[in-house]
């Protein structure tokens, strides 16, 4: 069966480019010594094999449409073949954290093999304290940060030693019966897409009422000058602009109680207090190369639709995407903590209050509005060369809730989840964040010829948690 993609899942179809990879990651670190009995790789290896029936996306590849139609659209692998998404590799014994960062960084830099369904596994051992790391890769298209924190929690198990799984012990990977598509179902499948979506003059006349609520609710605003301007485009610095397709990562973890600690102290949310430790070092980044301009940073933050009421009207359910982005002003030029987190507090509310009067996105209306043969290109030239000149902020920022009750994987505990998102053209760094228990895991990610002293950042935000302690 063929199914085309949702504009929010088609746009990271679309957007997709040799420097602009559009993958998520997940990295997971399991300590062994829980496990009752026996635990290795290639335990890992067979409860993944037992597993992959749990999320449908794990069978389905892109389909090749006719050049003309260009409509994405997945159907299931005839030939699936679940050892050609398995990777095996052992680091140098210790291995520790900025090594296994340095691999990730190399799996980041590698585009997903199209022909086949868009996910992969690396496994990885060698790391001090006889830790295994889950490295896992899956195209934006096909699950957002939310959907892959529920798909992890299907994924494990909530206890050491849980009941039985049906079919447990045995793969239950079963036979492909899917036949390869063939032209003409394409075809009538591409037909059928195009005639459900809206008409053109609706969505152009829907996206022009946006930019015109926009730039009002923006001229009301009580504080216009919280809010970055409609233009979207932040100061240049120097992680800003074309980006490679080779990446820089550095992972780390800050303390989920501190972190409510000082939400309570300074007045406000979890969010604030975690953009505010984002800010802090990356005004000692900017420092530290010479390049703190004298205006506020633009910060990209997405918004989970399916987590907020906001658009909650707009949204496609059956979408893997359920996420949209506002920008925020990011103070990095104010030098005092407090300040700072006060002032950032004003400009996230600022710019959530925007966000909820204004809702629409434009990339989406792109994609649903142009014949698919121009919204390739479209897309193509937005997120490529003319997003590299007039990037719509500098840098993003996500954080996402995880669970937070341990999980297990045949015993084994998980005593890290790291999660990471894309980088978009143009910005060239980007901070994700998701809590697992009592910590907020995160990595920092930039491209590598202009951020290659990355884990400088992450050291920062170190040091800037203990600066708002001692503030607070």
């Amino acid at each position: 069966m063929i199914t085309t993609l949702s504009p929010a899942d088609s746009f990271f179809f679309f957007s997709e480019s040799q420097t602009q990879h559009q993958h998520v990651m997940g990295i997971i670190l399991l300590d062994p010594s829980t496990a009752p009995g026996h635990f290795d790789v290639g335990t890992l290896i067979a409860q993944s094999e037992e597993l992959v029936d749990e999320a449908p996306g794990f069978r389905l590849k892109f389909v090749d449409s006719p050049a003309a139609m260009n409509v994405p659209m997945v159907a299931e692998d005839p030939n699936f073949n679940f050892r050609n998404h398995i990777h095996h590799i052992a680091l140098p014994a210790p291995g520790n954290l900025e090594q296994l960062s340095e691999l990730v960084a190399d799996i980041a830099s590698r585009p997903l093999n199209h022909d086949i369904p868009l996910w992969e596994n690396w496994y990885v051992s060698g790391l001090e304290g006889g830790l295994i790391a889950i490295v896992s890769k899956s195209h934006h298209s096909m699950s957002d940060g939310v959907s892959g924190a529920e798909t992890m929690a299907k994924m494990f198990d909530l206890e050491p030693d849980p009941p039985a799984r049906e079919g447990k012990g045995k793969s239950i990977v079963k036979h492909s019966s899917a036949k390869e598509p063939s032209t003409l179902e394409i075809v009538q499948t591409a037909f059928k897409a195009r005639r459900k979506s809206p008409s053109t003059v609706s969505t152009v006349s829907k996206a022009v009422r946006g930019l015109i609520r926009r730039r009002e609710v923006s001229t009301a605003c009580e504080h216009p000058e919280l809010l970055p301007g409609n233009t979207m485009l932040g100061p240049r610095v120097f992680f800003k602009g074309q980006i490679s397709s080779l990446r820089s990562v550095a992972m780390g973890a800050l303390s989920l109680g501190e972190l409510k600690a000082l939400t309570n102290a300074f007045g406000v949310t979890l969010n604030d207090a975690v953009l505010a430790v984002v800010a802090i070092a990356v005004r000692r980044y900017l420092q530290e190369h010479d390049d703190l301009p004298e205006e506020a940073l633009s910060c990209l933050v997405p918004i989970s639709l399916a987590l907020n009421e906001v658009g909650s009207d707009m949204r496609d359910q059956e979408a893997a995407n359920q996420t949209h982005t506002m920008n925020v002003k990011f103070p990095v030029q104010i030098e005092d903590p407090v300040e700072l987190v006060q002032t950032l507090h004003q400009c996230s509310t600022a710019s959530k209050q925007r966000f909820n009067d204004t809702y629409d996105n434009i990339m989406l209306t792109v994609v649903d509005t142009l014949p698919p043969s121009l919204a390739a290109p479209a897309m193509s030239f937005m997120t490529g060369e003319f997003s590299a000149r007039f990037p719509v902020s500098n840098l993003g920022v996500s954080n996402i809730p995880g669970p937070n009750f341990p999980l297990y994987m045949r015993g084994a505990r998980v005593v890290g989840n790291y999660p990471m998102g894309p980088i978009p053209n143009g910005i060239g760094l980007g901070i994700t964040m998701m809590s697992y228990l009592d910590e907020i895991y995160y990595t920092v990610q930039g491209c590598r010829e202009k951020t290659p002293d990355i884990h400088r950042l992450s050291e920062f935000m170190q040091e800037a948690m203990a600066e708002l302690r001692e503030a607070a």
